[in-house]
């Protein structure tokens, strides 16, 4: 296939006295050579391709193979020289003997030293070759390659199976198995263009006699057999790593043996320039040679990696190394060990989650911190009536008098507690008090354990609104994930934080709790997803709050993965809210309706009322901005909040944070039907339950609509007065969303008060504020001398830049071609906005304010 990237790479070979390709057999070194050097034989040069047979290890033996290819055109190898080189000149030295003695090292370095200057030598090799060449690279004289060089890329895979769909997943497979190694690709293409029926994914994982043999006669040929049977046992590992090999082996030559087997070109993955692994299709190809060690030794050989990795508290090594051996108790013993819950915390659910799944469940009973680990995985799913089941068996089993190991009944609180949390009942708030006690009580608690009765007592308190008090919860539960040292545990503390902060109205600290979160799930990517997808779902809320288009990019990342969160009731209600409101804007009512119809059908398979509630209230909220508020009344109704005279009512078994988000739809939509007074009353109720929890965020929207409902009861004094408020909570985070969310009144109202107080009496800070607000409904009349987002009109704003430089209305109304009145017009508004009352003034603030083009 051609691969014209590699020939134009291989063009740098005529810029070079020496140039040396080093790759394992197979990665076609002689085939690329042979392709480029086809193209350099109709070049103005002379061309040799010299094939080094097996049989050549000592220099006499090398010079006069050599010698005897070169006489054709007339060149030799004399004393360790050159002669005979009259024109340009390429020869190809393929396969230098890998078992190369010192003495051949030492004379062939000599002979690449004393190269003429109209000749190149290109020299490949299946092993880092050991003459001297180090001067040489050194001068510049001579460059060296590797088997990356010659690895297919992803695109060139593609290219090479064309006759496969390329969404086949087996094609992803073969991609990371084969890992761009060519002869392997020839290979699994042959065996597939004869076998059409077998697809990609069985010929990758099970790999052909073709394959075996090529890996067995090429690859390992040249390795000693005591290198041979480690590699052998590292593939029934599937492990490479030399400690682990000595104790499975019960021997301490390990790491010789694996650089031996470098050393003699099989091919090696390493983690930290260490290896760790075999090339996975050669680990494939060994699979037959596995098995000839019998099922005894292969057992013995998992549960001897079993014990080490438990003895290196690595417990989901442990598990897989217990689940190669088939033996489940085996694995059982393993979660027990090290604590299920723990290992959650620390290595995250997902792959614990695929174990238990092929685990037998009647084994559970016995070993009670499994039993525990495995209800909370079942809470986290939604699976509620399994996980109650097995916390009722264990509960039972310590009544009885078989009591739990000391921690078990530990976690079994914790499991509880999440548990009554995540189907919303009341309980968990009368749970608090008791689980304070017996975590003060209880010295045996490890830090993982505090940090999840943390992040519980955080939503209980949360749910009554005591947000600080929440805060505090959480604050103590990053405590301990520092002492646990456990990323997971250090995650869902960030992202608890984040959340809270947002519910203050805390933008800035939000984001930089966010970014510690999205840095470790990004680093958790490989052991579990979810982290990453609820960084990004919290991220498109916090940079929803300052209108920041990353709020949206974040948001369609993670829509399409939105119902693969689990329990987190809070991350699917501000995904969809969030959604349902951008589909609104994007494509009207009906698209946005069906986002919200989905997440609450959804909600209800989940056995999630709080979803449900709020996708109702969501569904209200799209009704008031089509201008339907009959329509929407009537929804919040069916939702049981409305109102009883002045008194908001609402379902008993909503959280503080759901009466809340139910109250602002509501007195939004009795606005909206010209209910002023109830709204207003309800306004401030909802103000004095947020001020009371300091809960910024939504005493911000409040005061917005306070505003709007003063403005249309023709109150300015009141109107702005609120408005100031919300625009002090505002400013210092630039949460501009909740200004732009109340559309075109808000704007003008903005404008109106801007002009009733006077640039002049508000601060820097909320000035361009404001400027940046309405900066965002500006169009293209804006122009380039206009600093951006100003509260002034285009043609205020020029004046104020002639003003500024001392111009007379006169010469300001002839640079501007405007009449004198009309200058004076433009005065007397621009003066009103800034609140002064003369020219020097008007100038001072603008400049104080930053209003003035540079």
């Amino acid at each position: 296939m051609p691969r014209p990237q590699i020939d134009d790479l291989l063009d740098s070979v005529l810029q070079h006295a020496v140039t040396v390709i080093e790759a394992p057999a197979g990665h076609g070194k002689t085939a690329a050579l042979w392709q480029w050097y086809r193209t350099a034989t109709r070049r103005d040069l002379l061309a040799i391709h010299i094939k080094v047979e097996e049989s050549v290890r000592t220099p006499e033996v090398l010079f006069h193979h050599l010698n005897d290819a070169l006489a054709p055109a007339g060149v030799r190898i004399e004393n360790l020289s050159w002669s005979g080189i009259d024109i340009p000149t390429l020869v190809l030295i393929d396969d230098f003997p890998a078992d190369s003695t010192p003495e051949l090292d030492e004379a062939f370095g000599i002979l690449m030293r004393n190269i003429p200057a109209d000749l190149h030598v290109a020299v490949t090799s299946r092993v880092p070759v050991r003459w001297p060449i180090c001067k040489l690279l050194l001068r510049g004289h001579a460059q060296r390659f590797d088997g990356a060089m010659l690895r297919f890329t992803q695109q060139e895979v593609a290219t090479y199976f064309s006759e496969c769909d390329p969404n086949d997943e087996g094609l992803a497979c073969l991609e990371h198995t084969v890992r761009g190694w060519p002869a392997a690709l020839h290979i699994l293409r042959l065996s597939h263009q004869h076998l059409p029926d077998t697809n990609l994914r069985a010929l990758t994982e099970t790999p052909p006699e073709l394959a075996i043999r090529f890996v067995l006669e090429q690859v390992l040929k040249p390795v000693p057999n005591d290198v041979l049977d480690l590699l052998i046992i590292a593939a029934a590992l599937q492990r490479a790593d030399a400690a682990l090999l000595d104790v499975v082996r019960e021997a301490d030559d390990s790491h010789v043996l694996l650089q031996k087997a470098r050393d003699c070109g099989v091919p090696l993955l390493a983690r930290d320039g260490v290896p760790a692994r075999l090339h996975p299709f050669v680990e494939a190809c060994l699979s037959h040679e596995v098995t000839k060690l019998g099922e005894s030794r292969r057992r013995h050989l998992h549960l001897r990696a079993q014990k080490w990795y438990l003895e290196q508290s690595d417990v989901d090594a442990a598990v897989h190394h217990s689940t190669l051996a088939r033996d489940p108790r085996k694995v059982f013993e393993s979660i027990n060990a090290m604590d299920g819950v723990c290992l959650m915390m620390r290595n995250g659910a997902s792959a614990l989650e695929r174990v238990f799944q092929h685990l037998p469940q009647q084994l559970l009973p016995e070993f009670p911190r499994a039993a525990v680990a495995r209800s909370f995985l079942l809470v986290k799913s939604g699976r509620l009536r399994e996980a109650r089941s097995i916390l009722q068996s264990l509960r039972t089993s310590n009544m009885d008098g078989s009591a739990l190991p000391p921690g078990a009944l530990d976690r079994l609180l914790v499991v509880q507690y999440f548990l009554a949390f995540i189907e919303d009942r009341k309980e968990n708030d009368c749970d608090e008090e008791e689980s304070r006690r017996q975590l003060d009580a209880t010295l045996g608690f490890d830090p993982c354990t505090k940090v999840l009765i943390g992040l519980a007592l955080s939503n209980a308190r949360l749910r009554r609104g005591d947000l600080l008090g929440a805060i505090d919860s959480v604050l103590e539960a990053e405590f301990w994930s520092r002492q646990a040292d456990v990323p997971f545990a250090a995650f869902f503390v960030y992202q608890r934080l984040c959340a809270l902060n947002l519910h203050r109205g805390r933008v800035r600290a939000a984001r930089e709790y966010l970014e510690r979160a999205a840095s470790i799930a990004a680093a958790l990517q490989k052991h579990e997803s979810q982290p990453a997808l609820l960084a990004d779902i919290l991220g498109s809320a916090v940079y929803l709050e300052q209108n920041d288009s990353t709020s949206e990019q974040l948001l369609q990342r993670s829509l399409p993965r939105l119902n693969q969160i689990e329990c987190l009731v809070e991350a699917h209600i501000a995904a969809y809210t969030i959604a349902s409101r951008a589909e609104y804007e994007r494509h009207g009512l009906e698209p946005a309706l069906q986002v919200v119809t989905r997440a609450a059908e959804f909600g209800a398979r989940r056995h999630s009322p709080r979803l449900v509630h709020a996708m109702r209230i969501q569904h209200a909220e799209l009704l008031l901005l089509a201008g339907e508020t009959r329509e929407a009344l009537a929804q919040l109704s069916s939702a049981g909040v409305q109102m009883n005279g002045d008194t908001m009512q609402a379902p008993d078994w909503l959280s503080w944070l759901d009466q809340i988000q139910a109250g602002l739809a509501l007195a939004r939509a009795l606005r909206a039907d010209g209910d002023l007074h109830r709204s207003l009353k309800l306004c401030a109720d909802l103000a004095a339950r947020c001020e009371a929890a300091d809960a910024q965020h939504f005493l911000l929207r409040c005061r917005l609509l306070e505003a709007l409902a003063h403005r249309a009861l023709g109150q300015t004094e009141q109107a702005t007065a609120a408005l100031r408020h919300a625009l002090y909570i505002a400013a210092p985070e630039r949460a501009s969303r909740a200004f732009i969310d109340e559309g075109a009144p808000m704007l003008d109202l903005l404008r109106s008060a801007v002009r009733t107080t006077g640039i002049n009496q508000l601060s820097t800070e909320v000035v361009s504020f404001v400027a940046s607000i309405l900066g965002q409904q500006q169009t293209s009349e804006t122009t380039e001398s206009k600093p951006a987002g100003t509260l002034l009109s285009p043609r205020e704003q020029d004046v104020l830049n002639q003003l500024s430089v001392g111009h007379s209305n006169k010469v300001i109304a002839r640079k501007l071609d405007l009449t004198e009145n009309t200058v004076k017009f433009h005065l007397r508004s621009l003066y009103e906005k800034l609140g002064v009352g003369c020219r020097m003034l008007a100038v001072e603030v603008a400049r104080e304010k930053g209003m003035l083009a540079e």
